[in-house]
């Protein structure tokens, strides 16, 4: 294995397990739509429930460039759809 492919193994792997799974679909706010933008600990979540635009778009974004990224990966492409709809 070449030194940039251990890399790229590398980086995919800190992008699948340091963010995507740590964040998705936690953050999938199901009862009132979009993502939850108060997550104090993994799991734990604050009172306050405001929703700003930016924070939203930000995971619209990722969850769009990911699928974009994973060739259509149908569960990204899914909950980017959810906070499209939003």
């Amino acid at each position: 294995m070449s030194e940039n492919d251990r890399l790229i193994e590398e980086f995919q792997n800190a992008l699948i397990q340091g963010i995507l799974k740590l964040w998705y679909p936690l953050v999938v706010d199901k009862e009132y739509g979009g993502y939850y933008t108060n997550v104090l600990v993994i799991g734990h979540y604050c009172q306050i429930k405001k929703k700003m635009i930016v924070s939203q778009s930000r995971h619209i974004w990722t969850l769009s460039k990911v699928t974009e990224y994973f060739h259509g990966d149908n569960d990204y492409r899914l909950m980017a759809r959810h906070g499209f709809l939003f």
